[in-house]
């Protein structure tokens, strides 16, 4: 894994969502209202990614989408 993913998906913080925290936070300012965002996560990181969505209060929760496997693979979010 290490030699094809990123370092930063590689070392996310303690709980493999500090990538998360900083797109949600570095897009609010620069996209339109309406504007979707869908974020690709880890295994079993699917709710904890949305609720962070929640904490901002530009970001309305669309769905959570699954894999082949039927993983919560994708959260997709639309900007208020």
């Amino acid at each position: 894994v290490r030699e094809h993913e990123p370092i930063t998906a590689l070392q996310a913080g303690e709980d493999g969502l500090e990538v998360v925290r900083a797109l949600l936070t570095a897009a609010a300012p620069v996209t339109a209202s309406g504007a979707h965002l869908l974020i690709e996560v880890g295994v079993g990181q699917a709710a904890s990614a949305a609720g962070l969505a929640a904490e901002h209060a530009v970001w309305g929760l669309i769905a959570v989408y699954p894999d082949l496997n039927r993983i919560d693979r994708v959260v997709h979010l639309r900007r208020i």
